[in-house]
């Protein structure tokens, strides 16, 4: 993610809750990471160059040896933080945003809030505590959260429940209760969950998803591969065509830069909540991320205690990330519902009175130090140096008749 090298100087970052202790996790780590990149090299050895998005799943998700999978990652302590993490305004006015549409919309029954990749849980936490300072807790089925890694849903768990929940739908993965009653379900999948309606939520999801990279040489398209030399790994440009390459070439083939990234995931699950809007005929969708409206060149990189890493280094130990293709979300998205945006983070959250609510926290503020807190975190979410600009903002709503806070003038 672009900012996640945003540093906790000046107290500016929130605690996380970090599941292990320092000293046996930094022995486990390099265990694994020796396992891990031992495990890519001896698939290349047997079957050849492997993918970006292979090598991005292995180094991510694979369990046990994973990033997401084998340690903790989001805060001061680990390797990025995200917007939530640097202020609670802004998961409040991202809950609030929730709240509006759920209203705007006649209070459906049994309706369910749903974020995509939770995190240490810190935004459904904020959003939380909005609608039930808002009272309207009780009047929602539930919040779902969608999560591949265990201990991060063990650590969202920890941090969210207060009583376990028994009573688990299919497919569901955990599930418990919060500390006013509201039941938490995880799934591992945006389509394990039961149909109701839902208002999304996805903050720096798609950024985490695996990519495929494809270079034009010599009037031709190649996909960027990754091969092993030696004990190490590196990236190649084979000349023969991969299956990917026929798969999404269609996608890019007329586009007039030399290098382009796909991330067929993020593709695939915004047209899944996209059709689900548009057959529920209810219920809204917010993403924030990263990006620009369309892909000019290669973005994929790592991030490391807050600095950037060599994505092919020490594979299991750093976040990959790599820009979101808003241009290509919003291409899937209007073939089903109204689309919004993207409009930059900036606007979002002026629109949405984040100077009013930083205003009144500096008003609240017992002491200089908190006060100077809430002016360093408005302006890492708000100026164009930090997150304002870079970051974007992208709505999806099966109606055409109100345009969404946020995103009007």
């Amino acid at each position: 993610m672009f900012f996640k090298n945003l540093i906790s100087k000046h107290g500016l970052i929130r605690n996380t809750i970090q599941p292990h202790s320092d000293k046996v996790l930094q022995l486990n780590v390099r265990q694994l990471q020796t396992d891990l990149k031992s495990k890519i090299i001896s698939k290349i050895k047997a079957t050849g160059p492997i993918t970006i998005f292979e090598y991005m799943q292995e180094a991510l998700n694979t369990p046990r040896y994973g990033y997401y999978s084998s340690h903790p990652n989001i805060g001061a302590r680990g390797d990025f933080v995200t917007s939530p993490e640097v202020s609670q305004v802004f998961g409040e006015l991202v809950g609030v945003w929730l709240v509006s549409e759920w209203i705007k919309q006649g209070r459906p029954k049994e309706a369910q809030i749903v974020e995509l990749g939770p995190g240490n849980g810190t935004l459904t936490d904020d959003i939380i505590r909005v609608i039930s300072q808002l009272k309207v807790h009780s009047q929602f089925g539930c919040i779902n959260l969608i999560e591949t890694s265990q201990l991060l849903t063990k650590v969202q768990y920890n941090r969210l429940c207060k009583t376990e929940n028994t009573n688990k739908p299919d497919l569901c993965i955990q599930s418990g209760f919060t500390g006013n009653g509201i039941p938490l379900f995880w799934y591992s999948s945006v389509k394990d969950m039961p149909q109701a309606p839902s208002y999304f939520v996805a903050n720096e999801f798609f950024d985490a998803l695996p990519i495929h990279q494809f270079v034009r040489t010599e009037g031709k398209w190649k996909e960027i591969m990754i091969d092993r030399e030696d004990n190490d790994l590196r990236f190649i440009a084979p000349k023969y065509n991969t299956t990917s390459l026929a798969v999404y070439s269609h996608l890019f083939k007329n586009s007039t830069f030399e290098k382009v990234e796909i991330n067929p995931l993020s593709i695939a699950i915004t047209e899944h909540i996209s059709r689900y809007l548009k057959d529920s005929q209810v219920g809204s969708c917010i993403f924030v991320d990263y990006g620009d409206v369309e892909s000019r060149n290669f973005t994929l990189r790592g991030f490391k205690k807050h600095k950037e890493w060599h994505v092919l280094l020490d594979p299991g130990t750093a976040d990959l990330t790599a820009d979101v293709n808003f241009g290509s979300l919003k291409d899937i998205a209007n073939k089903y519902v109204t689309v919004y945006g993207p409009v930059t983070q900036n606007i979002f959250l002026h629109r949405m009175g984040i100077r009013e609510r930083i205003a009144t926290l500096l008003k609240n503020s017992v002491n200089k130090a908190q006060k100077n807190i809430h002016i360093k975190s408005y302006e890492y979410l708000t100026s164009k140096k930090y997150m304002g600009e870079r970051f974007k903002v992208l709505a999806l709503t099966p109606f055409d008749k109100e345009i969404p806070y946020g995103f009007g003038s």
